[in-house]
């Protein structure tokens, strides 16, 4: 055996599949944290046009609720509930959060594949 060099023996291509292993891993883990920020950016999404369509519905001054509906459609999304309590208006808007977004959703024990998000907006 020449000095310097090391025998290998039966352990050839085994750190070539180890590395691959790790690329997969890597890969997997990338993946599903695409699809969670996805899903977050969609939420947000959501979020903001439940904000938008309570207050549109707050500062409507007949028909708040017909303003809420508006301003969700406007923005691609349905409104599924509006309540008027006192001045304050509660409106909670729907929508779709996409098929592989929705199968996160079912692995995260929320088997819906539509994002729901209330809002309340009223005066100071």
């Amino acid at each position: 055996m020449t000095a310097g060099v090391v025998a290998i023996g039966r352990d050839r291509g085994a750190a070539l599949l180890m590395a691959v292993l790790l690329m997969q891993a890597l890969m997997a883990v990338a993946l599903g944290g695409l699809l969670v920020a996805g899903l977050a950016v969609r939420h947000a999404a959501v979020a903001s046009v439940a904000d938008l369509a309570a207050l549109a519905a707050a500062e409507a001054m007949t028909d708040p609720c017909a303003a809420a509906e508006e301003t969700a459609l406007a923005n691609g999304l349905e409104l599924s509930a509006c309540v008027i309590q006192g001045l304050d208006a509660v409106v909670t808007v729907a929508g779709d959060a996409g098929r592989v977004p929705a199968r996160l959703l079912a692995l995260l024990g929320h088997p819906h594949d539509r994002l729901e998000v209330t809002a309340r907006a009223g005066p100071p």
